[in-house]
């Protein structure tokens, strides 16, 4: 069987004025995009996810000049959560 490296219509936006491409590629649960994309499975990508990254992501501050360093991160006013962030990192 031949391995496509490309993404098909089904993994591409149907309107990129309403989804980004990281929230259709995440509600997509396609192990081909995500092997595309990132390099990782759905499965491995979770695993990642749930192996620190996504607590270390919910409690760590997020370096800004206009806040205290030691502050409290404020995880309602991230538009990421630890998989997005990740995503986006890798994608």
């Amino acid at each position: 069987q031949k391995t496509c490296l490309y993404l098909c219509h089904p993994q591409l936006l149907r309107n990129p004025r309403f989804d980004t491409p990281w929230q259709v590629l995440h509600a997509s649960a396609s192990d081909r995009a995500y092997i595309t994309t990132m390099g990782f499975d759905i499965t491995t990508f979770a695993s990642i996810v749930d192996a620190g990254f996504g607590a270390t992501w919910a409690a760590t501050p997020i370096p800004r000049n206009d806040v205290l360093a030691a502050g409290k991160p404020h995880l309602g006013a991230r538009s990421l959560d630890g998989a997005g962030a990740l995503g986006l990192v890798l994608h």
